[in-house]
């Protein structure tokens, strides 16, 4: 659970994550999401791809949804990735990843 979004449950079906909380939050498992979509009906679709998130990934975190979540919530991925990798992998997805820029 997440102290700034707290987790859903059936009660808060509908609600939103704050406009003044935290850009990012800390990772968090999917329980949250689980019981954000295990009201209502015709969900099982939702909660199958959850369960497969759940098995590919583990945790997830919130990203405020503000006009530029996706290009923080991509951005924050990739350098959560590199500082999982060996420096000479880090360094050469780096250099690429100028290089493309440079053109």
């Amino acid at each position: 659970e997440n102290e700034a979004f707290g987790s859903f449950s059936a009660d808060d079906y509908g609600t939103l994550p704050p406009e003044d909380g935290p850009f990012l939050c800390d990772r968090s498992d999917f329980s949250g999401l689980e019981a954000f979509y295990s009201v209502g009906d015709n969900n099982e679709v939702f909660l199958d791809k959850i369960r497969q998130l759940k098995e590919r990934f583990g945790s997830m975190r919130v990203v405020r949804g503000d006009g530029n979540c996706f290009y923080r919530a991509y951005m924050f991925g990739v350098y959560e990735h590199l500082l999982g990798q060996p420096k000479a992998r880090a360094e050469a997805l780096r250099t690429r990843l100028k290089s493309a820029y440079d053109r």
